[in-house]
């Protein structure tokens, strides 16, 4: 199934192959892991559109910096305590755009991590 681009505003809990270009407001944190034996960085990142911001959550040693625009296909949306991320788990998935798309106007008012989300299982 093929990435449908979209804009931050029309995510919701559990969406996939989410495709969307954004740029870095601010790096939250980055904390090392091990999955399956393997260690890991994951960061967040609060990142937007012209629609709103959210929190993107990305497993790479790669750190992003405030004011890069990132292309990114085949993420996804995850429910984490409450609230909406947006969730990249390979690398390959993001592309550092070399400058700023046409349409470069972002919205950090319309923060959709503040939504609270009940999971039900």
């Amino acid at each position: 199934m093929p990435a449908v681009e979209q804009c931050i505003s029309q995510l919701r809990p559990n969406q996939h192959n989410v495709h969307l270009q954004v740029k870095v407001i601010d790096w939250m944190v980055s904390v090392d892991a091990t999955v399956e034996g393997t260690k890991q960085v994951v960061s967040e990142y609060l990142v937007a559109d012209h629609s709103g911001c959210v929190m993107l959550r990305v497993t790479s040693p790669t750190r992003y910096h405030k004011d890069n625009w990132l292309e990114i296909t085949g993420m996804h949306t995850q429910v984490m305590e409450s609230s909406i991320r947006l969730v990249v788990e390979k690398p390959d998935q993001i592309i550092l755009l070399a400058s700023a798309p046409t349409d470069a106007a972002v919205n950090t008012n319309n923060n959709i991590s503040f939504i609270e989300y009940s999971v039900h299982r």
